[in-house]
């Protein structure tokens, strides 16, 4: 149990890091369930960018490994794009 803690907090880390990157500027917050197969993208513009659409193949590459790794079987893989400024959803991708 504490390995699956440990490599879903390394993963969570490691997308933190991208909160606001040279790479992601419009990412603000990136929230996951504990089973890491829904995720919310808090955005700071108001439509997904080219950059958030590769974030959300990067979450569902995440999701795939992590889940397979763990043993907890396929799960679809829901990102939710959503306003850092209202929370109002912008896109929901699965």
């Amino acid at each position: 149990m504490a390995e699956q803690t440990d490599r879903r907090a390394q993963i969570m880390e490691t997308l933190g890091e991208l909160c606001g990157s040279e790479e992601f500027p419009e990412l603000s917050r990136i929230e996951a369930d504990e089973g890491l197969s829904a995720f919310t993208v808090a955005l700071t513009t108001e439509t997904v960018t080219p950059g958030a659409f590769n974030l959300a193949a990067m979450l569902e590459m995440y999701s795939r490994s992590y889940r397979m790794l763990q043993g907890l079987g396929e799960a679809r893989c829901v990102v939710r794009f959503v306003s850092a400024d209202t929370g109002d959803l912008i896109e929901e991708m699965n």
